[in-house]
């Protein structure tokens, strides 16, 4: 096989999983931003902000009482094709995950106080009771994700995420805007949603889990994961810290015009859900096999059309963004506008960020990304420190942005060290480029409509002309949705 048809071959693969896992993603993002703008108009800034707090929580309690292990799990069942060995790994992850969900929510009920404490003054700290339960839910979610990931089953991933989001669609509704339960009506709908989509997952793809612990293994996966826990419970850190100080340091109520601006950038993030779930398998089996020169073109590939749909998104939401802030929440949020696009620059920076770190993870290097991680906290704390004094709420998203800004080339340095080769240029040229026409839209002040679209439309041309965009591109996206739509997937899913 040439070199060509390789590079042709792992990017049609990748297509073809992130589609698959991308229309359940999509669901995701519409759905999830209609219930977000539903749940915004019915309960007050207050409630919306506590509801914030709690899913934040479960959140960070999921990942903390995870140990990495979400993430080993589908490094381990991609590396192996041995049936049986897959149903042990997944069975002696589930059976110590129950057990750490267990220990990790009675600590949480027992300091609930203290850890609602940490966003400011609240009045809603009852609903903390909730909080074991959406800790189950939502990790057993990530983790049969994680499984399909694992096993290449990427139709099911997004199957699940469209149930997902349906059903917390239409439970926001009955809850919220019919029987009007308000703050916990809203938890409940997300609880709903969760366990139904487990449901099915279980039920339709015949996953037989059989609890057992095989100390040998779950030592080799935590030795593994371990790293990885750090990186995560970093990366949880200096994501959402904001939201921490925020609500400890100005108000819980800016935590809703905060979330208002990040509610999109946050739902957007879901597509990048769908290519990780499918890049990560990938590029491991690549480097398993020591086929780096592969894996470099995917990486490079990725980091390229990655930077070209980030670019748009921030161009959109610079351009846009009072229209979209208004028509989607309200007014009253007119702070979130500028917000909304600081923030989606950010989104863009983090991905790329999070793609070369699952890259390092991926060639074996799985402590470098947490050491990574320590130093983009610092930077980011050292941010807080400096911008929020200055520009308060604002100041929180330029902290966020310089902290992921000065990092990357940090794990370029260590990819390139694994002999992974990273070509900066595939996602630097379309970032200066959506500089210079930002830039231009701000300083000639061009309100007008078409001048903003014809932006957008020069943006694609430059890119164009520079080589970051090519017809190859276009043909091999649009082949691969007409093969999405047009194939008729008769495998299904047997965990025995």
């Amino acid at each position: 096989m040439s070199p060509q048809q390789k590079e042709k071959s792992i990017l049609s693969g990748v297509l073809d999983g992130v589609l698959s896992t991308g229309l359940g993603s999509l669901m995701v993002t519409v759905l999830g931003l209609v219930g977000f703008m539903l749940t915004s108009r019915w309960l007050e800034k207050d409630e919306l902000g506590a509801f914030v707090i709690l899913q934040l929580l479960t959140n960070f309690l999921v990942g903390l009482s995870g140990f990495g292990l979400e993430l080993s799990i589908t490094k381990y069942l991609a590396e192996t094709k041995d049936a049986e060995r897959q149903q042990v790994i997944i069975g002696n992850v589930i059976t110590f995950r129950l057990i750490t969900i267990v220990l990790f929510s009675g600590a949480a009920l027992l300091l609930r106080n203290s850890l609602f404490g940490l966003f400011g003054e609240t009045a809603y700290t009852q609903i903390i009771v909730y909080l074991p339960f959406m800790l189950l839910l939502e990790s057993l979610y990530r983790l049969i994700d994680s499984v399909f990931g694992g096993v290449f089953e990427f139709r099911w991933i997004g199957i699940s995420s469209s149930v997902l989001s349906v059903m917390n669609l239409l439970m926001i509704i009955v809850f919220i805007g019919w029987q009007d339960y308000g703050l916990e009506g809203r938890i409940w709908a997300r609880m709903i949603a969760s366990g139904f989509a487990i449901l099915i997952a279980v039920l339709f793809t015949d996953m037989d889990v059989r609890l057992r612990l095989n100390f040998k293994l779950l030592k080799e996966m935590l030795t593994f994961s371990f790293p990885l826990y750090l990186n995560l419970i970093l990366t949880f850190f200096f994501q959402r810290a904001d939201t921490f100080i925020i609500g400890g340091f100005i108000g819980p109520a800016e935590i809703a015009i905060y979330e208002i601006a990040r509610k999109i950038p946050e739902s957007l993030e879901s597509f990048y859900e769908a290519f990780r779930k499918v890049y990560f398998p990938y590029i491991s089996d690549l480097f398993s096999q020591k086929k780096n020169k592969e894996a470099s073109a995917m990486l490079n590939h990725s980091m390229r059309l990655i930077s070209v749909a980030g670019v748009f998104g921030v161009m959109v939401a610079f351009f846009f963004g009072r229209e979209i802030i208004f028509l989607l929440f309200s007014e009253s949020y007119e702070e979130s506008v500028f917000l909304f696009g600081l923030l989606m620059v950010v989104l863009l920076m983090n991905v790329i960020e999070y793609t070369l770190g699952y890259s390092l993870v991926a060639v074996g290097e799985s402590s470098r990304p947490a050491m990574i991680n320590v130093l983009h906290t610092v930077l980011n704390f050292l941010g807080y420190y400096f911008f929020i004094p200055i520009s308060g709420i604002f100041g929180v998203a330029f902290a966020n942005l310089g902290g992921v800004t000065l990092v990357n080339p940090v794990n370029v340095f260590f990819l390139r060290r694994k002999q992974v080769q990273v070509h900066m240029k595939n996602y630097l040229v379309p970032i200066l480029i959506g500089i210079v026409l930002v830039d231009g839209y701000f300083v000639f002040r061009l309100e007008e409509w078409y001048l903003r679209l014809f932006l957008i439309l020069v943006y694609f041309g430059l890119c164009f002309l520079s080589g970051i965009i090519s017809i190859k591109d276009i043909r091999e996206v649009k082949s691969q949705f007409e093969r999405v739509r047009g194939r008729e997937n008769k495998k299904k899913v047997v965990i025995s």
